[in-house]
């Protein structure tokens, strides 16, 4: 994979932001800034790139976001953003056990998988709720944040998307993260 270089990735948010509007741009350059280093802290590899069935990922190494992200509000942008951020930040601090099993336990453990998973983006949305917060509130931009994340994600919804990547996953006889985080980016690029 080509991961793009941070001074790529920084133009690419002055760029994105600086459509917004009402936000000039010194205030574009150094909210860019912020948010290259909230990704610098958690030394990822981060790229954009062109997703079709997701607005991001992320890996027990990495995360992608999707191109047309950049076409958000500056709000959301940053929802997704630090969304992913969280969960690469999730991988590293509870380790890669804790996907794992959601995803190769056995159908017995649905209910607690899919309550699991639930708990794991409700806190990646909380997390990129309060990031985002944060720097509309630093920047003084008059932006609310419109997407909803996983709060309206019902136990059910989940249960029925895990049993779907759980046959994949028994089907191919994946047996790591990484084996099952690959197969999940190929299928939404």
């Amino acid at each position: 994979m080509n991961w793009y270089k941070k001074a790529s990735i920084n133009n690419q948010l002055v760029e994105s932001i600086s459509k917004n509007k009402d936000i000039d741009s010194t205030i574009s350059q150094k909210l860019a800034d912020d948010i290259e280093k909230e990704i610098n802290n958690l030394n990822v590899s981060y790229r954009f790139e062109p997703l079709s069935r997701a607005l991001g990922i992320a890996r027990n190494s990495s995360c992608s976001i999707s191109t047309k992200v950049l076409e958000f509000p500056v709000a959301d942008l940053m929802f997704v953003l630090f969304h992913e951020l969280a969960h690469y930040y999730q991988y590293r601090k509870y380790g890669t056990d804790l996907v794992l099993f959601i995803y190769t336990n056995s159908e017995e453990q649905l209910e607690e998988d899919a309550r699991k998973l639930k708990s794991i983006e409700n806190t990646a949305d909380k997390f990129s709720i309060m990031k985002t917060n944060y720097y509309l509130n630093k920047y003084k931009i008059n932006q609310k944040i419109t997407m909803s994340g996983y709060s309206n994600s019902t136990i059910e919804s989940i249960k029925s998307q895990l049993v779907y990547f759980k046959k994949i996953v028994a089907q191919k006889k994946l047996k790591t993260v990484d084996e099952i985080n690959d197969f999940i980016y190929n299928m939404i690029k």
